[in-house]
């Protein structure tokens, strides 16, 4: 039985970071048999029977480890329950507070079903054959994009989605999950798949996602590669951006929201919107600020209109709760910085948690919660440490 449910474990993963971010193009081509939002719903209510199986057959001891994360969960929850109860979700489509709370309970659960078999999660790392997933997934997912739309994939895919908008930014995180992953795990190949992997995150038309992406895994080539290896690795890739200078700004020019971030063109509309977004939205919270409203950029501005940044938290979730979420955050960095631990399975999560964290503080909001859920995840890995030999990881 142990067996089963562990190989159970395995699938449920390939299915959540592989196919998951592939069900999204499907569905926005109009190929998913089942929608995204029908999705989610089947994939909790499978990840909660396991979780319900999985604690009958051993005694797992985890919340001690996430107790800041679970706290802030249980006070969004609470806050959501009440704003239900008290009619105060006027403001918000019936839909879009449905999506918000599926999305909600969906990462949660996941990331109480990683950590309940989180060495699990370690062997997978070790075995060394998922290069074979993601070829596959680079396979399906290039061709889907050119079935969309012939390549000319940024605002189309990005704005296609209608009152989903931004659903793309979903993926993201998701696909640098499984990009790093593999990177790290098949480090003979780090260049190589390095550069396969920025061009697919390329494509997701994210600025940030792609910045903080290529800042991330300068990280992670200083830490495999050490100083001198690090240095030859910035110095070919700059060679490499001085020859083909040219064919890189005609790549570049098809896509505007990319050129715009590295132009710092100050007159880029998204980023004055983004000033107005912050100015209007701070306005509302200096009134809020003690229990803020949920989806509180419907009342200020419209759908999409939300403070691009953690301070968002703030206006939606209050002060109690997000500063629980600066404890949360300034805990993980302590302890980030506090084990320097030499293998690569902790320099894959310490990869991604500098992506993570870069674009939790300075991009997102509230409402890509897989984000906040990721952090839940991060504060057992870490707390963790201290009761392993700090050369593997179990949490069993």
């Amino acid at each position: 039985m142990r067996s089963i449910i562990n190989n159970l474990y395995y699938l449920i993963l390939i299915i959540f970071f592989y196919y998951y971010p592939i069900d999204i193009m499907l569905t926005y081509n109009g190929l998913a048999s089942i929608h995204t939002y029908y999705f989610l719903i089947i994939f909790s209510i499978i990840i909660l029977i396991y979780i319900i199986i999985s604690s009958q057959i051993h005694q797992f001891n985890f919340l001690k480890e996430i107790k800041n994360s679970f706290l802030i969960f249980t006070l969004i929850l609470i806050l959501i329950i009440f704003s239900y109860l008290t009619n105060n979700l006027n403001h918000i489509m019936d839909k879009t507070f449905e999506l918000y709370l599926l999305y909600l309970i969906t990462y949660f659960l996941i990331a109480i079903f990683i950590i309940m078999k989180f060495d699990l999660l370690v062997k997978i790392f070790d075995k060394n054959n998922t290069i074979y997933f993601f070829i596959l997934f680079n396979i399906i997912y290039y061709y889907l994009l050119f079935y969309s739309n012939n390549f000319n994939f940024i605002n189309s895919f990005i704005f296609g989605f209608g009152t989903n908008g931004a659903i793309y930014l979903i993926s993201t995180i998701f696909i640098i999950f499984i990009s790093l992953f593999t990177i790290i795990q098949n480090k003979k190949y780090f260049i190589l798949l390095s550069f396969f992997s920025t061009i697919l995150v390329f494509t997701l038309g994210s600025r940030t996602g792609i910045l903080f992406f290529i800042l991330t895994l300068s990280y992670t080539a200083f830490k495999i590669y050490g100083i001198k290896k690090y240095l030859l690795f910035i110095s070919s890739l700059l060679i490499i951006f001085f020859f083909f200078n040219a064919t890189f700004s005609n790549i570049f020019a098809e896509n505007e929201r990319i050129i715009s971030l590295l132009s710092l063109n100050t007159q880029d509309s998204s980023y004055i919107a983004r000033l107005h977004q912050l100015s209007n939205n701070w306005t509302f919270i200096k009134d809020h600020y003690f229990t803020g409203i949920i989806m509180s950029e419907y009342l200020v501005g419209g759908e999409g209109t939300y403070i691009h940044s953690y301070l968002s938290y703030l206006q939606n979730y209050g002060i109690i709760t997000f500063t629980l979420i600066n404890i949360l955050i300034l805990k993980l960095i302590y302890l980030f910085f506090k084990y320097n631990i030499k293998n690569d399975f902790h320099i894959f999560v310490n990869s991604i948690f500098i992506y993570t964290l870069l674009e939790f503080i300075f991009s997102r909001s509230y409402a890509y919660v897989h984000l906040l859920i990721f952090l839940l995840i991060f504060e057992f890995y870490y707390s963790n440490l201290k009761y392993t030999n700090k050369k593997d990881f179990s949490c069993q």
